[in-house]
């Protein structure tokens, strides 16, 4: 793929359910297409991370734009006041994977992304 295509991911962290990753091209005229799937279950996040640094490398994508994943997967907090420890997410982005959340939980997100 050429260097006009942009890259994100997208992932639903799970430990005892898999956790899925896809590697994600934005096409030119705006398609998308799904690069590869990556599913790994009983997996530290730092074990993911590196798996997701390698896989990248592997598929020698020069840049991904970001790495998304439902907020609460990730544990994100309701009141950032109270929380002590980091979130699933601040430990993925402090091993190289940059995470940003969305309000939409996994389960409708994939509903949104299947073939019709």
């Amino acid at each position: 793929m050429g260097e006009d295509v942009q890259w994100f991911r997208s992932m639903d962290y799970g430990f005892i359910d898999p956790t899925v990753t896809l590697w994600w091209a934005i096409l030119p005229d705006g398609a998308l297409h799904v690069k590869r799937e990556q599913r790994r279950q009983f997996c530290t996040i730092e074990q993911l991370a590196k798996e997701i640094k390698a896989q990248t490398r592997e598929l020698r994508i020069p840049r991904v734009r970001y790495t998304v994943a439902d907020k609460f997967s990730m544990g994100e907090r309701a009141n950032q006041e109270d929380a002590l420890g980091e979130t699933r997410a601040e430990t993925f982005r402090s091993h190289g994977v940059p995470v940003v959340t969305t309000n939409q939980a996994s389960e409708q997100a994939s509903l949104s992304t299947k073939e019709r």
